[in-house]
């Protein structure tokens, strides 16, 4: 699947802690996974409020690829919706109180033009040479209740080139805490 790149363990627990650091999870909170792949993060926020004793958030994944869908329904307890975040279906998503990921890196080269033309048309950071990984930032945090926390996996560009100012600005929006380098 274009784009896909498989979370370790590990790097998922790493980024957990991260999400619920002075929110912990209460009764009635939800999480969103944003193309839950398999499932890593699924896992790790499950090691983690175990291992805290907490309660776990209801949990919705989103993955438009069939295979890793049944895959992540077959093994999580969390309602898993078959359907492209980027389309209907992510805008058609209630709030979250937190949203966890490593979205797909899919460069403009990647998407065919009706892609570019809908991206374009339907997402502030659609801008230059984007990459997918923007979109999904601004979906998530479109998705995001107002005291809610996001934490994402993803390449570091943003940050210095031409197609980041949108997205840097919307985080600017959202009281960013913490961007953390890691290998």
């Amino acid at each position: 699947m274009r784009g896909h790149v498989p979370t370790p363990d590990p790097l998922a627990d790493h980024i957990v802690p991260r999400l619920f650091d002075g929110t912990e999870p209460e009764e009635g909170d939800r999480v969103l996974y944003p193309g839950v792949g398999k499932g890593p993060f699924v896992h790790a926020v499950e090691r983690y409020c175990e291992a805290n004793d907490l309660p776990v958030p209801d949990g919705v994944g989103v993955e438009i690829d069939p295979d890793r869908a049944d895959t992540a329904r077959e093994i999580h307890d969390i309602e898993i919706i078959e359907a492209d975040f980027l389309g209907d279906a992510g805008s058609q998503l209630d709030e979250f109180k937190y949203v966890v990921g490593n979205p797909p890196y899919v460069p403009i080269e990647g998407l065919n033009e009706d892609e570019k033309e809908r991206y374009r048309r339907e997402f502030d950071t659609a801008i230059d040479r984007f990459d997918l990984y923007l979109l999904f930032f601004e979906r998530s945090l479109s998705l995001l209740a107002e005291s809610g926390r996001l934490a994402f996996i993803t390449p570091e560009k943003y940050e210095h080139v031409s197609t980041g100012p949108p997205l840097r600005e919307l985080l600017v929006e959202h009281d960013v805490e913490l961007i953390e380098h890691v290998d």
